[in-house]
């Protein structure tokens, strides 16, 4: 999650908390200005592999290991309105 959190802080238009509550950790991810919708990212091991997946649903954003595609995937989905 440190490298995910290190990327987003890297982001302008992005704010992100490392949260950690009950022994998970995860990153809320929001992007500035209007709509502020958030997302909440956490590591998911599913079908052999790590994955970025979103908390509020369960889909699979990017594979762990990139986490510049995560942070793609996520501007992308905050940008939606």
């Amino acid at each position: 999650m440190a490298a995910l959190h290190a990327a987003i802080q890297a982001r302008r238009e992005l704010v992100v908390s490392l949260v950690s509550q009950h022994g998970v950790s995860w990153v809320n991810i929001a992007r500035y200005g209007d709509p502020r919708r958030t997302v909440d990212v956490v590591y998911d091991y599913r079908n052999g592999d790590w994955w970025f997946t979103s908390i509020a649903d369960g889909a699979r954003i990017a594979r762990a290991w990139n986490v510049t595609g995560c942070v793609q995937a996520i501007i992308w989905d905050l940008g939606r309105s």
